[in-house]
């Protein structure tokens, strides 16, 4: 099941962005902001490119959400959904070399690609 069909169960939009392309971080912002007011996802490819003064502060951003249903009935279904290109151990001990900083990964959902079957 794709991240479209699945924010389509929740009639929420998926905004697609990939960090490779310049110029696009101060797009991503202005979306997850947007986004959280709306419900709607984020989808972000090639994160593993991004800065990490972007991360943290997007993470301040989604962190200091709260709910507000009044003012936003639709919060609740906000996502982002962060991909990376490079593998990384998510249990490493020190943060070298991971794309995102702890308090993004610490609330995240992990997943990964599954390996090609090879004898096809």
């Amino acid at each position: 099941m794709s991240v479209s069909a699945v924010a389509r169960q929740s009639q929420s939009t998926v905004w697609s962005f990939d960090l490779a392309v310049a110029m696009n971080e101060t797009n991503v912002m202005d979306y997850i902001e947007v986004g959280t007011k709306n419900g709607d996802w984020v989808y972000i490819a090639n994160c593993d490119l991004a800065d990490p003064c972007f991360f943290r502060a997007m993470a301040r951003t989604i962190y200091f959400l709260t709910p507000q249903p009044e003012r936003f009935p639709r919060r609740e279904h906000f996502r982002v959904v962060l991909c990376v290109q490079r593998a990384f151990d998510i249990n490493a001990n020190a943060n070298i070399g991971m794309p995102f900083p702890p308090l993004i990964l610490k609330s995240a959902v992990i997943a990964r690609k599954p390996a090609e079957d090879k004898s096809k």
